[in-house]
């Protein structure tokens, strides 16, 4: 995040440098932050986490930019290994974007994005120094 920047345009920044993807055509949503100690073993570091659905119009043009050596979208039923609380946040994004008035009214999606944050593991705990 730039320094003058609001979270909201760092979030729509990062998207496009990372995805390729345009924040015009993939409203973002913020799901919350996260700064618990010990959440990564590599020092303090608090996330603000934003998420979006992206329409399958926009899907085939995800690329790496920026400084990503890799871009990709994965189904929420088939999430890779995921690092330090990262479980947590993908599953209050998943629980975040299932609220969505949009989502609701499709119930079907709703209730996968649902099944699929329940699949994810229990609760993170921080590791016990």
């Amino acid at each position: 995040m730039l320094s003058d920047e609001a979270l909201e345009h760092a979030a729509a920044r990062e998207l496009k440098e990372e995805t390729g993807l345009d924040p015009g055509s993939v409203p973002l949503v913020q799901v919350g932050a996260f700064g618990d100690p010990g959440r990564d073993p590599r020092g303090w570091t608090v996330t603000v986490c934003y998420a979006a659905l992206v329409p399958p119009q926009a899907r085939s043009g995800i690329q790496a930019a920026d400084d990503a050596a890799d871009a990709k979208l994965f189904p929420v039923g088939d999430l890779p290994g995921l690092a330090f609380d990262h479980k947590q946040v993908v599953r209050a994004a998943l629980r975040r974007l299932a609220d969505l008035p949009e989502v609701k009214d499709d119930g079907g999606m709703a209730r996968e994005l649902l099944m699929a944050a329940e699949r994810l593991e229990g609760p993170w705990t921080p590791p016990r120094e």
